[in-house]
């Protein structure tokens, strides 16, 4: 190929065989995952003082520890719940209207779901606000993953792959951070009003959903299936050329996701709860106190994250060297080791054992959109829905580790003669007057 004055065009360099384009499409579905996490996780971090907030109760009470463990389970099954129910509809509706036209909608969505809860009165009107920013959050994953599978090279879907969720644990990072700062440092000594104003942080997404709307196009994949093949059924996931296929993919993905979500969100409340012991031992003021669980809440989730992160990148050399197969039943394995090992090693504060289970689940989470797409053909438009009905749940063995790990944390101290408030007649106390 020549130039018109007959010199030889030279050819545009690459990375990895992606155009500028095809990086720019990654890089936008990357920002709607992370924004994702970090809107569906906001909950978790502010649960310790906005459920007692909402109920009336004293923060770092015991009925307060209690209400918060049971509204953190019932909430975030809401969100998982929603996050389902958002995949299968809007992926739908990504089939019809557009990947790109769905990611800006399902991003407003659960931007606008998420700022809602900044003004909820009570608990439930929270948890309404919580399926709304949930369904788009579901949305967005649905849309995000298809958009990737239709415009990155086939080739090239494994790293795609992993790369877009690494977004997870930047997500999860941010919300740490962003919860650090404002309930940690500027509103330390106003834990009833800093979880409202995390809360209207969940408005970032809508900036860069304006974005996704101005620089990114519709996959020509998706334009050419739309003009050429009917729209597709979700029941024919289920018929008999994907059924297995559908089936193992599913599995596969909401044993990863269950695995992850049992051990990142009970994190905060139970960091929090191991935070409080520790400063009654200590004989730490309120304040103290509010700044110790702010700092260990930041410093369990940092582990958990970069454990992640670690295990997400190397998603691409272990599936390229052992094959996708071999890959998932490797971290399975070793997550099953991971876990066993964190509900058992109780000599060890729970923030030291976070990162080896993040490793394996977040690493076998990755692998889990691109291992169900690329089961069907390209031209097929079930991916959009099959990527996003893996929300999975939590299981309690989590929790009972770290509330065990937390009863042995505290050893008995004792207290100050003048002490006769309610705080000192704490079970960590041995010799409380009265």
């Amino acid at each position: 190929m020549t130039r018109p004055g007959g010199s030889a065009a030279v050819p545009r360099r690459t990375l990895w065989g992606m155009s500028g384009y095809q990086w720019g499409v990654l890089f936008a579905a990357w920002l709607g995952w992370g924004f994702d996490v970090f809107d569906g996780l906001l909950f978790n971090f502010v649960a310790p003082n906005c459920v007692p907030t909402l109920l009336g109760l004293t923060i770092g009470s015991p009925e307060a520890r209690a209400a918060t463990l049971r509204w953190t389970g019932g909430l975030t099954s809401v969100l998982l719940v929603g996050w389902a129910l958002g995949g299968i509809f809007f992926g739908r509706v990504a089939d019809r209207i557009g990947r790109t036209r769905t990611l800006m909608l399902t991003m407003l969505l659960y931007a606008l779901g998420t700022a809602l809860c900044a003004v909820a009165p009570n608990l439930w009107v929270l948890a309404a606000f919580r399926m709304v920013s949930s369904f788009g959050i579901g949305g967005e994953w649905a849309a995000g993953a298809a958009m990737v599978a239709e415009v990155v090279p086939e080739r090239r879907r494994v790293e795609a792959g992993a790369l877009l969720y690494t977004s997870a644990p930047v997500g999860l990072f941010l919300a740490s951070v962003v919860n650090f700062r404002i309930a940690g440092v500027w509103l330390h000594d106003r834990p009833e009003i800093s979880w409202r104003v995390i809360f209207l942080s969940g408005l970032l997404p809508a900036a860069v959903a304006l974005l996704v709307r101005k620089f990114v196009r519709e996959p020509e994949r998706w334009e050419r299936a739309v003009a050429s093949v009917r729209p597709g059924r979700l029941r024919e996931l289920f018929d008999r050329d994907h059924r297995r296929l559908t089936l193992s993919g599913f599995l596969m993905a909401l044993t990863a996701l269950v695995m992850w979500w049992s051990c990142n969100a009970f994190i905060p409340v139970v960091a929090s709860g191991l935070a409080q012991v520790e400063a009654q031992r200590r004989g730490l003021d309120r304040s103290a106190m509010l700044g110790l669980v702010e700092s260990w809440k930041s410093m369990a989730t940092s582990r958990f994250n970069w454990g992640g992160l670690l295990g997400t990148l190397l998603t691409v050399p272990a599936a390229k060297t052992l094959g996708r197969r071999a890959m998932f039943g490797l971290y399975f394995a070793l997550s099953s080791v991971a876990l066993f090992a964190t509900s058992t090693w109780r000599r060890k504060r729970g923030s030291e054992c976070t990162s080896g289970s993040a490793f394996r689940s977040s690493a076998s989470s990755a692998a889990s959109p691109t291992t169900c797409r690329s089961s069907f053909r390209p031209a097929c438009a079930a991916p959009a829905r099959a990527s996003a009905t893996t929300s999975g749940g939590f299981s309690p063995p989590a929790v009972r580790c770290w509330s065990a790990r937390s009863r042995r944390a505290a050893p008995r101290a004792r207290c100050a003669p003048s002490s006769r408030s309610a705080s000192c007649r704490s079970p960590a106390c041995s010799s409380c007057p009265g």
